[in-house]
C-alpha cells in the first residue's frame, strides 16, 4: 500500500512516542512527493513541492520543541541536560548542512534538465529529509518524560 504525501504528514504527527516494533509509519519519501505534485504544470509542481517544503518544516520545528521540551523536563543532573541541549543544537547546524549538500548533489542528478526540474528534485529532497530527521528525533526523546 502506498501513502500519499498527506497522509504520510498525518501519521507521523501521530507518531506514538514509542513505536512498536516494525510498525513505523512510512515518511514521505522525494519520489511520491514528486509524483504526487506531477499533477500539475511544471511552476505549479514547484509550487506544490515548495508548500510541502513548508510544512516538512513546521513538522520538524515540532520535533525540535519537543526535543528541547523533553530534554529541559528531563530527570537528570543540570550539567547533562546543559550537554544534552548543547549537542541537540550541534546536531542541528550539522542536520541542515548535511540536507543542504545532499539535496544540492540529488539536483545535481537532473543532468542538463530545463525549466524547474532541478528545483524539484531539490525541493523534493528538502522535505524528504526534513520529516525523516523530525522522527530521528521524536524517536530520541520518546523515553524522556514530558513536561
Amino acid at each position: 500500500m502506498r501513502l500519499t504525501f498527506k497522509a504520510g504528514i498525518f501519521m507521523l504527527a501521530c507518531l506514538p512516542p514509542l513505536a512498536q516494533a516494525n510498525e513505523m509509519p512510512r515518511l514521505p519519501d522525494a519520489k511520491s512527493m514528486r509524483e504526487e505534485c506531477s499533477a500539475f504544470s511544471q511552476m505549479e509542481m514547484r509550487q506544490c513541492l515548495l508548500k510541502q517544503v513548508d510544512d516538512s518544516q513546521r513538522v520538524l520545528e515540532q520535533a525540535k520543541n519537543l526535543a528541547h521540551k523533553r530534554i529541559s523536563g528531563w530527570d537528570e543532573d543540570q550539567r547533562y541536560i546543559r550537554q544534552a541541549a548543547a549537542a541537540l543544537e550541534t546536531s542541528d547546524r550539522s542536520y541542515l548542512q548535511y540536507r543542504d549538500q545532499q539535496c544540492a548533489w540529488q539536483s545535481a542528478l537532473s543532468g542538463g534538465a530545463a525549466g524547474n526540474a532541478k528545483d524539484i528534485r531539490l525541493l523534493a529532497c528538502i522535505a524528504e529529509l526534513n520529516y525523516r530527521q523530525a522522527a530521528v528525533l521524536k524517536n530520541a526523546v520518546a523515553e524522556l518524560p514530558e513536561k
